[in-house]
């Protein structure tokens, strides 16, 4: 493992076993994640593309092969690997603000006398304030989520990962239950962040153009069993917003990779 790679995927299978039988939903996975890029899996439904993110955040583990972080065998869940799903998944009992320092409060260095603290407040308010800005909800801090539109409880739970310094951000399609219009803002947000931040992320979407418009390279799965069909590098120049769709090299590589997905599509209905 180079020291640029921070994630690895090593001939995963992933089989689920129920009571009418054995479905495998990855077969021989294998995939290296490099530190600072954007990657989005795409793939018909069904191909184990959450089922991957699931692994790497160490929800459960791969049923052969190997999934590991920093080198090491992922076993449970880290708070290097923060993960934002597709439902909000805030406490309803607190503000937007304590939302984002609940992850904060749970960290502990090591002091100069080498024993273990929690981080002080100020440093708390310090990095809760930056993340509120930098997703844009310094006027909704003191709200409850019941307060936000979906769209911001989204943000909350992007802040709130971020706010943590993980390592890599594992995102589950957490534009997928949001209208067109508050997708299109949240994708141009998540460029904004990312091109600052430059934290290497996992994105699960159904979505091409929205893997298009923020994916460094884009993983498309094959029909299920789960494997890598292709991975498509998407050498479009930061930074990207919405204009960014109407170029020609954004439209070839979207037509590319739709005519990818969709043979996957007609392998499912056969």
């Amino acid at each position: 493992m180079t020291s640029d790679v921070i994630a690895q995927f090593k001939n995963v299978v992933k089989e689920y076993h129920t009571k009418n039988g054995t479905t495998i939903a990855l077969n021989g996975v294998n995939l290296d994640i490099s530190r600072n890029e954007f990657i989005c899996v795409v793939g018909p439904s069904g191909c184990g593309k959450s089922t991957m993110l699931n692994m790497l955040a160490g929800l459960f583990p791969p049923t052969s092969g190997q999934v590991l972080f920093e080198g090491k065998e992922v076993e449970g869940t880290s708070i290097e690997r923060g993960v934002v799903f597709q439902q909000y998944a805030l406490f309803p009992w607190l503000t937007v603000r304590k939302n984002i320092e609940f992850g904060l409060k749970q960290i502990r260095v090591i002091d100069s006398n080498g024993k273990k603290k929690g981080l002080d407040k100020k440093e708390i308010d310090t990095t809760v304030d930056k993340y509120l800005n930098l997703v844009q909800l310094e006027d909704f801090a003191n709200s409850y989520p019941k307060q936000l539109s979906g769209g911001m409880k989204q943000r909350v739970a992007i802040a709130r990962a971020y706010a943590v310094n993980p390592q890599i951000l594992l995102l589950d399609e957490p534009f997928g239950a949001l209208d067109a219009q508050t997708r299109t803002q949240l994708q141009s947000e998540l460029i904004k962040t990312w091109e600052q931040e430059k934290k290497t992320c996992l994105f699960i979407t159904h979505d091409i153009d929205e893997a298009v418009i923020l994916a460094s390279r884009i993983v498309i799965m094959s029909a299920r069993p789960g494997r890598i069909k292709d991975i498509v590098n998407v050498d479009i120049p930061h930074p990207r917003d919405q204009s960014t769709k109407m170029t020609e090299e954004y439209q070839k590589i979207k037509n590319y990779v739709w005519g990818q997905v969709y043979e996957e599509y007609l392998e499912v209905r056969k």
